[in-house]
């Protein structure tokens, strides 16, 4: 399907083999599909879901949560530039804001009830860095979760998954 489309495999490094592995199994769990477009081109489908995550204090300071590092077991540390706290990939079988709240709720690890709120949903066709030649068509829900005074720590959050954490801090919105 992709050679006849005029998708090379070989242009994405290394050892293209694996790329098509993975290619294969976003394919197969649902978190990928191959589409065409209006003009009969092969692009990669993939959704998102982003959030903001807020907090008014009661000085009247907003605060936004934002993705500030992650650290591996080996020690390697990556800082992150991330100006939401939540930006995955949307399981195939779930919806936005439940992605979202089950986010918050297990990575996050923030109890009680969240109020989110829906900003809307965003389209645009972009080239794919993992697999040059096949342009992505991303579709991206964005939402915001105002925090109350119980779920808000002012150190943050940390994230731990296999073996990488990813830590959390505020940031003063400027408004």
């Amino acid at each position: 399907m992709l050679e006849s489309a005029g998708v090379s495999a070989i242009a994405w490094g290394g050892d293209s083999s694996v790329a098509l592995k993975l290619l294969a199994q976003e394919l197969e769990d649902g978190g990928a599909v191959l589409v065409r477009d209006e003009h009969g081109q092969l692009v990669r489908q993939i959704t998102w879901v982003c959030a903001d995550i807020l907090y008014h204090s009661n000085g009247g300071e907003l605060l936004r949560l934002v993705e500030q590092k992650q650290i591996f077991r080996d020690g390697y540390e990556r800082i992150r530039d991330a100006r939401v706290a939540i930006s995955r990939r949307l399981d195939p079988f779930e919806n936005g804001s439940e992605s979202v709240m089950r986010q918050i709720r297990e990575g996050l690890n923030i109890p009680g009830a969240l109020r989110v709120r829906v900003l809307g949903v965003k389209e645009e066709v972009q080239s794919s860095q993992e697999y040059p030649g096949l342009p992505e068509l991303c579709t991206t829900h964005n939402y915001s979760v105002v925090l109350n005074d119980k779920q808000f720590q002012r150190d943050g959050y940390v994230e731990s998954q296999g073996d990488i954490d990813t830590f959390y801090v505020w940031e003063a919105v400027q408004e």
